[in-house]
């Protein structure tokens, strides 16, 4: 699944945008359209007949090392493969402008996110 996070930008989501992995996957729908019709030539998509969806899989393996054996040239990311703390992701999100230090610290920064949200709500009488 995909979601818009902006109209420059498209990212897999899994379950919500904001997961601590969410990051761009393509810089546009035609972009990842035209990842995906070469990720289908190159034999890694296949329809998964138990839940109706496109993933990467060949019908025995699945994933990013799938897609780095038969498709290196493409950009994993634009793909719905698991790589948590894969150096790519936390890259990625770097250059699109996340703040690493507070992505590393997990709830914490949650908490003073929060804390801040409810400060400006309070100020602006919501």
């Amino acid at each position: 699944m995909t979601t818009s996070t902006s109209s420059r930008h498209i990212s897999p989501s899994e379950i919500a945008p904001d997961a601590w992995d969410a990051v761009r996957a393509a810089t546009s729908l035609a972009a990842l359209f035209s990842t995906w019709t070469k990720g289908i030539e190159a034999g890694v998509i296949e329809y998964n007949d138990f839940n109706g969806w496109l993933s990467v899989s060949d019908g025995t393996r699945s994933g990013l090392d799938l897609l780095q054996e038969r498709a290196p040239s493409l950009d994993p990311l634009a793909f719905p493969v698991s790589m948590p703390l894969h150096p790519l992701l936390r890259a990625r999100q770097a250059e699109c402008g996340v703040d690493m230090s507070c992505a590393d610290r997990g709830f914490e920064c949650m908490e003073e996110l929060l804390g801040e949200i409810e400060a400006i709500r309070t100020s602006l009488g919501v």
